[in-house]
């Protein structure tokens, strides 16, 4: 909603602070500063959006001899400043003259941060900082963080933005030790941790450039090729975070598959040429049968709905069937029922033994046995309950045993007395 900007030139100047309304376009000047300011490039800002101050690194002057700059803040509500000693406070790398700096606001750790940047030291000679520092807006201190992984080195006119919500710091370009660097490196905020990514084409490194960085994409734009000519970048250039690799496509999720570059600074593969995919046909692959299956995911559902659906409605029909059709169509069951004529009663069961009356068929198949019998010398089978055969040679013969037949018999004769049964043979036991 609003422009802010800090007027001056290079020199000693109050520096008011104007700024623009975009609703009532209009424009309004802060208080004058009572204590003097010195312009100079290379001077950058952050905001602290918890309480809506502009803080700006070595941007008031505190001392000219020797010279010395203090932290600027200005309240956008109140269109006050403070001032704050440091950075140079927090060791020897850090010069009193720190410029040309990459800052950012660390939404995680909930402080500015601050990496590399140059100082001009007596005789024309520039010391360089490789540290990552860190101001507290709620104590008004600097400190040095410690970090591991490859260093960045002593970079200055590099730019550093927040991505994944601040979980991560992207620093890319600018020089280093006066050489213009095609390098980019990842902190992770949480681990203070750098990470080496790829490269870029040495024809597209840059300083005082633009970027941002928005889902798996950053984006740098704009910036000079070389530290003696004013050509500028026109077309931007995009980081793919997930993949860890320069591409030619933004996107806020990235359809690559993610590779983590290695601490010792080697590379992923490089950008493919224009109009070819990122991750080549593999991942148009994934994408179609991620579709058919998200396709398939929601035709079931929808029709199990349907089918929920049906029964729901079938058990409602039913239930809503009027009693009086229940019962009529009951005593018509029950009608037909009585109606059906009496089943056929089962036929008689054939005799199975001696103690039921012989039927005529039986009586056949015995006599055609017994003559059977009788002609080949062999005794009756009525007769032999068991014999030994040849597949049981050791098998001993078992007694015959006999029950008197009574033809004219009608029911079963009663069990024979102890008495009655027939002395056994064999031996006793």
């Amino acid at each position: 909603a609003q422009l802010i900007a800090a007027t001056g030139d290079d020199g000693p100047a109050t520096m008011p602070v104007a700024t623009f309304d975009f609703g009532s376009n209009s424009w309004s000047v802060g208080n004058v500063f009572t204590t003097s300011y010195t312009g100079s490039s290379g001077v950058l800002t952050a905001v602290n959006p918890i309480i809506d101050t502009i803080i700006v690194p070595t941007g008031i002057t505190i001392s000219t001899s020797p010279e010395v700059y203090g932290t600027f803040l200005y309240n956008i509500a109140t269109k006050e400043y403070s001032v704050a000693r440091g950075p140079e406070t927090v060791g020897s790398q850090v010069p009193a003259t720190l410029r040309e700096y990459a800052i950012a606001w660390s939404s995680v750790r909930g402080t500015v941060l601050v990496y590399g940047g140059r100082g001009e030291l007596p005789g024309n000679q520039w010391q360089y900082s490789s540290s990552l520092l860190e101001f507290s807006s709620a104590t008004l201190t600097w400190k040095e963080l410690t970090v591991t992984g490859p260093s960045p080195g002593g970079s200055n006119w590099g730019c550093l933005v927040p991505a994944y919500n601040g979980q991560k710091m992207v620093l890319f370009g600018g020089f280093t030790r006066d050489v213009l660097t095609p390098s980019i490196y990842i902190l992770d905020v949480a681990k203070l941790e750098w990470t080496k990514g790829q490269d870029i084409d040495v024809s597209l490194k840059r300083y005082e450039h633009v970027c941002t960085a928005a889902g798996d994409s950053f984006v740098a734009w704009g910036g000079l090729n070389s530290a003696n000519s004013s050509t500028t970048f026109k077309d931007p250039v995009i980081y793919d975070l997930k993949a860890g690799r320069w591409t030619q496509q933004f996107a806020l999720t990235s359809p690559s598959t993610p590779t983590t570059p290695s601490k010792d600074g080697s590379t992923p593969p490089l950008v493919p040429p224009a109009g070819q995919s990122d991750d080549g046909s593999s991942s148009n692959t994934g994408a179609i049968a991620g579709g058919v299956a998200g396709v398939v995911v929601v035709l079931f559902v929808v029709g199990f709905f349907l089918f929920k659906r049906r029964r729901r409605r079938q058990s409602q029909e039913h239930d809503s069937l009027p009693t009086k059709n229940i019962e009529s169509n009951k005593a018509g069951h029950l009608s037909d029922l009585n109606s059906m004529p009496s089943p056929p009663p089962p036929p008689p069961s054939e005799p199975w033994s001696n103690d039921y009356p012989p039927s005529s068929r039986n009586v056949q198949t015995r006599m055609a046995a017994e003559t059977s019998a009788t002609a080949s010398g062999a005794s009756s089978p009525s007769t032999t309950l068991f014999a030994a055969t040849a597949s049981h040679p050791s098998s001993p013969p078992l007694v015959s045993f006999q029950k008197p037949r009574d033809p004219q018999a009608k029911q079963h004769q009663p069990p024979l007395n102890p008495q009655e049964y027939p002395a056994d043979p064999t031996s006793q036991g």
